[in-house]
């Protein structure tokens, strides 16, 4: 083996160890930016009309 090619396993060794470490920090992260920039949770959404909630229990008229 060549020393560029220890050097890059190294590399590559250490980067899929933190990977597997970091992994719930990196997806807690995504989901957040996902929340924030994203149209997941909208007032209307969160609370609902009385008329729109009305319908969905098929009191509505």
């Amino acid at each position: 083996m060549t020393p560029e090619t220890d050097v890059t396993t190294g590399i590559g060794l250490i980067s899929a160890g933190l990977a597997f470490a970091l992994q719930q920090v990196i997806i807690s992260l995504a989901g957040y930016i996902v929340i924030l920039r994203g149209d997941t949770f909208t007032s209307e959404t969160a609370s609902p009309s009385a008329a729109c909630a009305a319908t969905w229990c098929g009191c509505g008229s």
